[in-house]
């Protein structure tokens, strides 16, 4: 229905140039129904929605390759596991697609959204952008970054993805991961910038908890120079909470912020929290708001 209203809109407002983003997947996502798009672009693999897309990279990519066209430029960036990146390149020539690993843009281009792994989505971007460009008749330097895309990049925000926010004495830092790929992404992030010494964690049912916690911690240690046992030795306080308010798994309005998965850390006076930019309303509430309800477990 939202992508039915989605169109609607799109057609009733006379748009000229839609960014259409996947829900799940690509190959049997509603999205999935332009015969003709300008580009299709896939950023990163990783193993998410393995329930619905499969439990590999191979098979994930399948899924995903299923938004390439015959005809139509199919973008991707250099993927970390190369079987995934083969699959990407394969599926795009079974159909006629014009399949191309973009270019990453130069180290020490400035981005608005921080975080080491931004400059691949960064990449993408680009690349897309610069295709679509190039197909409706506009000239661009052939090769690199162009400089009108500059200010554009650095002036790009994202509520939720590797964001802080000083309340007072308190920084709170934001990241919506959820794989274990994006979670060392947030890792080294989050430990680079600031000195957790509070952990809440929180994670849908679905997921693997343990592997992206592990992710994330791993992470953590590698980029402070520290083992496992010595970051979790500088937590003052643990907390796991889940998205139901009742033990009968239901939840009751306006006392649960977590509809969807996400994970939140309390970073000495800094609060780091990992939610989708969905939920990023949150920041509107003081931190002594927050309902104890999202908190059954707590460990000391």
């Amino acid at each position: 229905m939202l992508t039915l209203l989605a169109f609607h809109a799109f057609i009733s407002l006379g748009v000229e140039a839609t960014v259409l983003e996947v829900g799940i997947g690509g190959l049997y996502d509603s999205t999935n129904i332009v015969p003709k798009p300008i580009v299709t672009g896939i950023s990163a693999l990783g193993l998410d929605h393995t329930a619905v897309l499969g439990n590999t990279i191979e098979e994930i990519a399948k899924n995903k390759a299923g938004i390439y066209k015959s005809g139509i430029p199919a973008l991707s960036v250099p993927q970390d596991q190369v079987s995934g990146g083969e699959v990407l390149r394969k599926t795009a020539e079974e159909v006629g697609a014009h399949f191309e690993v973009v270019e990453i843009i130069p180290e020490g281009t400035k981005l608005g959204v921080p975080g080491s792994h931004q400059r691949v989505n960064a990449s993408l971007a680009v690349g897309l952008a610069k295709k679509f460009l190039e197909i409706k008749g506009q000239k661009l330097e052939s090769n690199g970054l162009p400089e009108s895309f500059k200010q554009p990049l650095e002036e790009t925000k994202w509520p939720g993805r590797c964001q802080i926010v000083q309340d007072g004495p308190t920084k709170w830092m934001l990241d919506g991961a959820h794989t274990t790929e994006s979670l060392t992404s947030c890792g080294r992030w989050a430990w680079k910038e600031g000195k957790p010494d509070v952990l809440i964690f929180n994670c849908s049912g679905g997921r693997a908890a343990e592997s992206l916690l592990a992710s994330l911690l791993e992470a953590g240690a590698e980029t402070c120079g520290k083992t496992l046992e010595e970051l979790g030795a500088g937590f003052e306080e643990v907390v796991f909470c889940t998205n139901v308010t009742f033990a009968d798994g239901g939840f009751k309005g306006g006392t649960s912020l977590f509809p969807y998965p996400s994970c939140l850390f309390l970073v000495s006076s800094t609060i780091f929290f990992l939610v989708p930019s969905t939920t990023s309303s949150l920041l509107s509430f003081p931190s002594s708001l927050l309902p104890f309800s999202l908190f059954p477990w707590c460990y000391k």
